[in-house]
């Protein structure tokens, strides 16, 4: 019997949320800022309107949002995930 040993690196994947409110009865946006990880992200948002997209930035705006509370899911290349939910007013 032959046993293979397989390292699965330690994650350091974390995101910082921004909420930008819309005025006078506009949509909003959120900011997402992604630290650590390894890139290319898949972003997923899911509240009042739905969505993903897949980035190497580490900086990503998701626009257009009406008021509500959205939880945001961030996947890296090495399917770490973390998520966080903020409110847009």
């Amino acid at each position: 019997t032959k046993t293979t040993q397989i390292s699965v690196p330690e994650s350091n994947l974390q995101i910082t949320l921004t909420a930008l409110n819309g005025a006078c009865g506009q949509n909003g946006s959120i900011k997402v800022n992604v630290s650590g990880g390894s890139p290319n992200f898949i972003i997923e948002w899911d509240g009042i309107v739905d969505g993903s997209t897949t980035t190497n930035a580490s900086n990503f705006t998701i626009n257009n949002l009406p008021a509500g509370s959205y939880t945001i899911k961030v996947t890296d290349a090495n399917w770490c995930t973390t998520s966080k939910v903020l409110a847009v007013a």
